[in-house]
Parts: C-alpha cells; structure tokens; sequence
C-alpha cells in the first residue's frame, strides 16, 4: 500500500506541473570566464566548459532540462537576458542585473584584484589611490566598492568592449603598451590566463577588493524564473550535502566556496 501511494502521488504531482518545469531545451548565455567558464569559437567547451556551467548543467538536468548555451560580450548578455531573449545568464553578480531572478545560492565567488607591470611601484590600498593612475576595466562590469569611482572619474579609465575569449589578452595588451597603469580583473581568471598563455610580461598583483558572490541569473520576463530559482537553490544544496559539487569542483581544483 505504501508504494502505491507514493507512486500515484508521484504521477499526480509531475501533471500538477507546468510542463516547462519537466523537460525542456532552455537557452543561457554566457561567455568566455577561465576557469569559471570556457568557451571557444561561440560555443561552451563540451569536455571541460568550467565548474559554473558544470554546476548549472547538473542542477537543470535534474530538473529534467537540456541548456543550449550562447555567447556574447557582456553587456548583451544582460540585455538578451533583461528582454528575454535568453532564459538566463550564467556567471554575473546581482548588482550588474538587478532586475534578473537570482537564486540564493550562488555558483561561486570572485575576488577582483589589481595587476601591474613588475616594474611598477603602485599599489592599491584605497579607493583614493585610484586617483594616481589610469585603469584598465571591462565596460559593463560591476567592480563593487570601486564604480561610484569608474563612473565619476572617467579621465581615469580605459574601458574595454567586445569578446570575452580575448578580453585578457587586451587588458594585458594595454600594460604593455602603456596605454594604462593597471588593470583590474578577478584574480583567479589572471592567475589563468597568465599560466596558460604566453605573455611577454611579468604581472603582479597589487592589492584586492572584497569577494563577491556571483549567479546564474534568470530573465524576468520568463514564465517560470521563480520557479526555477527556488529549484536551483533546492537542488544544489542537495548536491553539497551528497558530495556532487565537491566532485565539480575538483576538477577545477577550486574548493566550496562556503567551507
């Protein structure tokens, strides 16, 4: 008797659902985020496309969903995503969308911290220091206690637009060419990009902002992003009690970031 209940509570439950909550193709967009995502050639690496979107493929397809995944520079990203475009964006912090769903749970957390030629003496301890140079940043971006700074002293940044696979590459392009002093990028994407591709320059890090905790952010205009978001936040705490995220995680040798 017991397991017949359970079934028919079950079945009755998966009808009581809105169908797009049990099997659906949902588009995201992302872009290009190493080690937090890496995409190629506008598409997400298939064998390793970075523990972010490892964590969010497992979650959806527990939900019963395929993700197909689309890239484009940031500030489109938010713009598919605030007009619905894209069911949701995969890798920003809530400040930079506001009006996008969030979950509670976060897929991870960031430190942005500022790199210069080795040669250089600056370092970054205040927001006032900001003040003696010119700084490299990524348009669309929120940086957190620095952007009333970036928005009210433009003579003092160079923002850069456009693809996120070369968007380092470019950063570290302006040290070299002098065009300015430091930049100001998340310290595990530099640490990246500087171990794994040549460079004729040898970067230091000068001093970091507090971390921040980033998300998949659901659009608003989706049926169904609250639904989804509560889910999400069910899901993936089942998968840090069970040692799922721990497995993801190690791949990329990144720990939890709530232990």
């Amino acid at each position: 008797m017991p397991e017949t209940f359970n079934l028919s509570w079950f079945f009755g439950f998966m009808c009581a659902m809105p169908s797009s909550l049990i099997s659906e193709e949902l588009v995201f967009a992302t872009g290009d985020w190493r080690p937090y995502i890496f995409e190629e050639s506008g598409d997400v690496v298939p064998e390793t496309p970075g523990f972010s979107v490892e964590i969010v493929n497992k979650v959806f397809e527990k939900m019963g969903h395929s993700i197909t995944y689309v890239s484009a520079p940031f500030a489109r990203q938010i713009k598919m995503a605030e007009q619905g475009t894209v069911d949701a964006l995969v890798g920003l912090y809530q400040d930079e969308a506001p009006s996008l769903v969030f979950p509670a749970e976060p897929i991870g957390t960031t430190q942005n911290c500022f790199f210069v030629k080795s040669d250089n003496s600056w370092k970054y301890e205040k927001i006032e220091d900001l003040s003696e140079i010119v700084l490299g940043t990524i348009l669309g971006y929120t940086y957190g206690e620095i952007d009333t700074f970036i928005e009210n002293k433009p003579e003092n940044i160079f923002s850069l637009s456009g693809s996120e696979t070369v968007m380092m590459e470019r950063l570290v392009g302006l040290l070299d060419m002098g065009r300015v002093d430091t930049f100001v990028q998340d310290k595990l994407i530099t640490e990246f990009f500087l171990s794994n591709f040549e460079t004729n320059e040898k970067l230091e890090n000068v001093g970091c902002l507090a971390k921040v905790p980033f998300y998949v952010g659901f659009s608003p205009k989706g049926q169904f992003s609250k639904e989804f978001a509560m889910e999400f936040d069910k899901i993936l705490n089942e998968m840090r009690r069970s040692g799922e995220l721990d497995e993801i995680l190690a791949k990329y040798s990144v720990l939890d970031w709530e232990r």
